[in-house]
């Protein structure tokens, strides 16, 4: 995990392994850092581990393909984590674990819980910091969708990024392990089918749905896997395609 800086082009090391005083997976690697969210009050660091899966570099381009590990992950099975790093103290902290590859991380308005996804359990888990339910996990929203990233919002709200369609009930037919494992042994496409929805939800902060918004086709924006909300408008990043994508909340228009 590495922090840019403010104000110089530094990139800060902060941590690449578990504490040893972690009540789970103490003294263990990080394999695949995501996304993170940063307390305003605390300074602490709220970052998703994917999977325990490392990118592996290509032999032609030299480039790391989080793609593959993104894939592979997926018949691997729940391996992702929740991780806290506290700037005060230096400590790495594991929050949750088994989580069906770890994603989007957006810390709530009044900072009592943290959301994570879980990209393919089509859910965005909810994990308590504060209150009676404190250091305990439970589901935040069921998606319609495999969901990347997670970004705090107007009014408490949360909006998140789904880069391709899926419902929960059909990733529980893969969900077996024996599943998992006959499919890793049958052959893969060559090339893989572009996937031509743009989906991003909207949801209040307690996880219910307020506001669905879908290119069905990927005609103006497809494979959405960040949203941001600044003054009235969406910034979208996408997997596929240049650029991002601008979504005006105030006329519902989107534009490339």
């Amino acid at each position: 995990l590495s922090l840019p800086e403010a104000g110089t082009r530094k990139v800060l090391f902060l941590t690449d392994r578990v504490s040893e005083s972690s009540p789970m997976d103490a003294g263990q690697g990080i394999f695949f850092c995501d996304d993170l969210s940063i307390s305003p009050s605390s300074g602490i660091v709220y970052f998703s581990d994917a999977t325990q899966l490392s990118a592996q570099r290509s032999q032609a381009s030299g480039k790391l393909n989080p793609m593959e590990v993104s894939t592979e992950s997926f018949y691997q099975g729940p391996t992702g984590r929740l991780i806290s790093y506290d700037p005060s103290t230096k400590l790495t902290t594991v929050l949750a674990k088994d989580l069906y590859f770890a994603n989007g991380v957006a810390l709530s308005e009044i900072e009592d819980f943290v959301v994570v996804a879980a990209t393919y359990s089509a859910r965005l888990f909810q994990y308590w910091l504060k209150g009676p339910k404190a250091g305990s996990m439970e589901v935040f929203s069921e998606l319609p969708g495999l969901p990347d990233g997670v970004s705090l919002g107007s009014g408490g709200t949360f909006w998140v990024a789904l880069f391709a369609p899926m419902s929960p009930d059909a990733l529980k037919t893969v969900r077996p392990s024996f599943v998992r494992w006959i499919a890793s042994l049958l052959p893969k496409p060559k090339k893989e089918m572009p996937i031509q929805a743009g989906m991003v939800v909207q949801l209040s902060s307690t996880g219910k749905v307020l506001r669905f918004l879908e290119d069905p086709l990927g005609v103006k924006i497809a494979s959405v896997t960040a949203v941001t909300e600044y003054d009235g408008k969406l910034y979208l990043g996408r997997l596929q395609g240049d650029g991002i994508g601008v979504y005006d909340l105030r006329d519902n228009q989107l534009t490339r």
